[in-house]
């Protein structure tokens, strides 16, 4: 309930009354004043349309009398007219990106993954699962706008004589040396003799008093047969490259290549068979030399995933080789290098390279990687499940409910942890032990155009009725 009102009050509100009429009066004057003088400005810093107009027509046409049509264009120009330029806009360069389907690495004791990216390398932490560093690489240039496709990365393996380097491979031939540590620039090193590359392996070759680097790469042209070039340092800015083999059909690129780590033994895929081959090193302190054997054979399925596991023993390197389908079988073959090698033999069978079938996966198996004491292959699909192969029983251990499809498989050098690289665009660190990721890194969770035909897709599932 309100109190009565005091004199006070009374001339409180009168007084908040004139001061309301007296705000209305100054209002009115300075309308007043706009009108009077129209060519000031208001009190606001705005100015009169029609003002502006005619103020801009007195520009111009004193413009046009002293100055050429060619001094107004560029004088346009400077005050931010956008329509006398050819371009408005421009696109900056490209930044994140997502994975590409190269396995990640392990660097200096598995204290740092390493991850390609469709433009860069990206270093990160496997303690803290944090990027430590960024390279950028130069992968499309404007040399390509008027091309159909850009190249894409196609390889990156660490050099075996300087870790600190590593070796990346772009499809249209370009090999590039980065140096990850300091994250210094691009060395663009040398171009493939064909200008193209599939997949690239680097090895080191035990010399007369140190090692000597030595890169292999599989190249393929339109219309011309399959090659696996080597390449040779110690400059690489010119290297000497020499046809190690090549493939008998035309169109049969090797799109997968393995090696040992001493470059002794090649192994290769093409689309419906492997290729196997030994190399005799000769090194001199001038030249060195490389004198080949190679087998090939056919295989059951398309091949979409390999690994190798060389041993030795009295007798020599035993060669053992598993292969992942398209429809989801993969195939141990034990021993291979010896069988090819005796194929000719009087005693030998022809049914000797016949390989042990495992299978699970309903479609193609992405990645499959040895373990490091070789007694178990780890599997991946998109089935979202990690598959654990007990070679000597059959018996399997799953990791079921991943975020996504398994692209990418890689066994630490210590064996202790797993690297797994889905198609979400994530990747994440395993112990072997607990199978827990102490690591994990998330990409941008987004859609994107296949840059080449996905697995699954390698082999037709449905047909319509207009197919037959």
């Amino acid at each position: 309930m309100a109190g009565p009102s005091t004199p006070r009050s009374r001339e409180d509100a009168k007084k908040r009354k004139r001061e309301q009429n007296e705000r209305d009066g100054q209002a009115k004057r300075l309308r007043q004043r706009g009108k009077q003088s129209p060519g000031k400005h208001l009190k606001n810093g705005q100015a009169d349309a029609g003002d502006l107009r005619d103020n801009a027509l007195n520009v111009l046409s004193q413009l046009q009398k002293t100055l050429t049509d060619d001094q107004i264009e560029s004088q346009l120009v400077k005050l931010g007219n956008t329509e006398a330029q050819e371009a408005g806009w421009q696109v900056s360069l490209p930044m994140g990106g997502r994975m590409a389907d190269i396995d990640p690495i392990f660097a200096e004791n598995e204290k740092y993954l390493i991850i390609t990216y469709n433009t860069s390398l990206q270093i990160y932490s496997v303690a803290e699962s944090l990027l430590i560093r960024r390279i950028v690489l130069p992968v499309v240039q404007n040399t390509y706008a008027e091309k159909s496709s850009a190249p894409t990365i196609v390889a990156t393996r660490q050099s075996q004589v300087k870790p600190d380097f590593l070796w990346v491979a772009c499809s249209d031939g370009r090999v590039w040396r980065v140096n990850w540590k300091k994250g210094t620039a691009v060395y663009n090193e040398f171009r493939t003799q064909s200008q193209t590359a599939l997949d690239m392996s680097v090895v080191a070759i035990d010399g007369s008093n140190n090692k000597t680097e030595v890169i292999y790469v599989s190249e393929a042209k339109k219309q011309s047969r399959g090659e696996i070039v080597a390449y040779f340092g110690p400059d690489f800015t010119q290297p000497t490259s020499e046809v190690l083999f090549t493939t008998k059909q035309v169109d049969q690129g090797i799109h997968l290549l393995r090696s040992s780590a001493d470059g002794k033994i090649i192994v290769g895929a093409t689309r419906e068979g492997l290729v196997v081959g030994t190399v005799a090193p000769e090194i001199t302190q001038t030249d060195v030399g490389l004198e080949c054997e190679f087998f090939t054979f056919d295989t059951a399925d398309i091949v979409c995933s390999l690994d190798i596991r060389v041993t030795n023993n009295k007798d020599g390197s035993v060669l053992d080789l598993i292969s992942g389908g398209a429809r989801g079988a993969i195939y141990f073959y034990n021993d291979i290098l010896r069988k090819l090698q005796n194929i000719n033999a009087p005693k030998s069978k022809k049914d000797g390279l016949q390989g042990r079938k495992y299978h699970w996966h309903r479609r193609a198996v992405h990645s499959l990687k040895w373990s490091k004491d070789g007694h178990y292959m780890i599997s991946g699909g998109s089935e979202n499940v990690l598959v654990l192969w007990q070679m000597d029983t059959g018996k399997m251990d799953h990791l079921p409910h991943l975020s996504g499809s398994i692209e990418n498989i890689v066994v630490s050098p210590t064996g202790a942890s797993y690297a797994l690289h889905l198609d979400d665009n994530s990747a994440m660190v395993l112990s072997t032990s607990e199978m827990k990721p102490s690591t994990y890194i998330s990409g941008i969770q987004s859609a994107a155009r296949f840059t080449s035909t996905p697995k699954d897709l390698l082999v037709k599932r449905v047909w319509s009725m207009s197919d037959e």
